[in-house]
């Protein structure tokens, strides 16, 4: 493999897995926060069930930008040198992570104001997004049309 291939797929892995262990810290720090107190909205029905409808609408509309995003940045990726394709995909990648994340974070927060579980399961949804799109060799490989062989 590669020397630059190689420090650009741990730089990434590494920028990708502390994304998400600062979303799992936030939500631990939110767990311990929902024992002590019950959230501000907790027993307004109407206001969760408001809440509930625009966040996961704004949760979709910010995955689908996040995919449209990386697209646009990856596209016509092999008319270029192999440094540029790792910009390009560190890039790409960034965006579509980031908008994951404001998902889940939007999730958590509607959760403190109303205590209500379908907010952590929409959270889940998202931080699963994370997961699965996790960066590993094979994937960044395939991505930036690279063999490192």
């Amino acid at each position: 493999m590669e020397p630059n291939f190689r420090s650009a797929v741990f730089a990434v892995r590494v920028l990708y897995a502390a994304l998400i262990v600062s979303l799992l810290i936030f939500a631990a720090v939110l767990v311990f926060s929902s024992m002590v107190e019950t959230g501000i909205a907790t027993g307004n029905d109407l206001t969760g069930q408001i809440l509930l409808a625009v966040f996961s609408f704004l949760g979709i509309v910010l995955i689908w930008t996040g995919f449209s995003l990386y697209k646009k940045k990856m596209k016509g990726i092999e008319d270029h040198k192999i440094e540029e394709r790792i910009r390009r995909f560190r890039t790409a990648m960034i965006l579509r992570a980031v908008t994951q994340e404001a998902t889940v974070f939007m999730f958590i927060i509607g959760y403190l104001i109303t205590s209500s579980l379908y907010f952590v399961i929409g959270a889940g949804v998202a931080l699963l997004f994370l997961l699965y799109y996790f960066p590993g060799k094979n994937m960044i490989s395939r991505e930036v049309k690279f063999d490192p062989s």
